[in-house]
């Protein structure tokens, strides 16, 4: 699990969840940074080894997280699943769960 999976699952505020979700920047100049953004997973789209994104842990929460920070969580996955261009990689799918039988 990554530091924003764990931070779903325990409660943090809507400015820890912003500052996980945004990618590591910092001392580094955007153009050493760009050959890493199409190669780099987004944080939101992170699996762990049983295939749960930090959307899951969220949900699955006990405590939960606040409506602010489930927010900023949601479109931070809405942003990121957006910008990529092809289909799907397995994981990503095997992590979506659909009930098309209703």
């Amino acid at each position: 699990a990554t530091a924003l999976h764990v931070a779903c699952s325990h409660r943090a505020s809507a400015a820890c969840i912003r500052v996980l979700v945004e990618p590591v920047r910092s001392n580094v100049a955007s153009a050493s940074f760009d050959h890493l953004s199409k190669s780099t997973p987004r944080p939101t789209a992170a699996l762990t080894k049983t295939g749960r994104t930090p959307l899951h842990y969220a949900c699955m929460s006990f405590r939960g997280l606040d409506v602010d920070a489930f927010r900023t969580l949601l479109e931070a996955t809405v942003a990121d699943r957006a910008t990529i261009s092809s289909a799907p990689s397995v994981g990503v799918a095997a992590s979506i769960h659909c009930n098309t039988s209703l």
